[in-house]
């Protein structure tokens, strides 16, 4: 059994018998596919610098609290992008909601009895509660 690939280039459509070729297509194509983000207006240089990666600066920051400055930035895609990713203004005024529990409120939350459905099945939590234990 032979195998083949098919590739387009700019000399058009060839095809590919032999291992170079087709890891060399291969190698081409996912080239092409996984790097075509590198030419977008979010990683461009100077939005890249400023804002950086892994909420690097305070840059970030700014963007997910409202307080950074959009007006500078040409690509009116990105500036409504980066408009958009402020955060709701209830957690702006109240700050994040802390998700810690102790120890004592977790064996405190599964003591509870209930005999609340949250479907039309009439399962309730201790149904589920008792299938953890199995």
């Amino acid at each position: 059994m032979e195998s083949k690939v098919f590739t387009t280039t700019e000399k058009g459509r060839i095809e590919c018998t032999n291992k170079e070729e087709i890891e060399w297509a291969c190698i081409t194509e996912n080239q092409q596919r996984f790097t075509q983000v590198h030419n977008t207006p979010p990683l461009n240089q100077d939005n890249f610098d400023r804002v950086g990666t892994c909420d690097e600066n305070k840059s970030a920051e700014g963007i997910l609290n409202g307080t950074e400055e959009h007006s500078h930035i040409e690509d009116p895609y990105l500036r409504l992008l980066l408009e958009n990713m402020r955060g709701p203004k209830s957690v702006l005024t109240h700050g994040i909601i802390s998700i810690e529990i102790t120890l004592e409120e977790h064996r405190k939350g599964w003591r509870k009895k209930t005999r609340n459905s949250s479907k039309r099945s009439q399962l309730v939590f201790a149904d589920f509660k008792a299938a953890c234990g199995n």
